[in-house]
């Protein structure tokens, strides 16, 4: 688990800086940068509870 929320802390810098950068070059309207963040918080759960069927789906293949 420790894995999967430091991969996501990754994705969160990332797309945060690239939404930075774009919105101050003109590149990204305010719809469109709120947008982004709304789907970047609405992703993290979803890959939480993906990422923890996972989790438990190999652990029952393992027995």
């Amino acid at each position: 688990m420790k894995k999967f929320l430091l991969r996501q802390l990754e994705v969160i810098i990332a797309e945060g800086i690239i939404l930075v950068s774009d919105y101050y070059n003109s590149l990204l309207s305010t719809w469109m940068l709120w947008f982004t963040v709304a789907v970047v918080i609405i992703q993290f759960p979803i890959a939480y509870l993906y990422e923890k069927r996972k989790i438990k789906v190999s652990e029952k293949t393992k027995t």
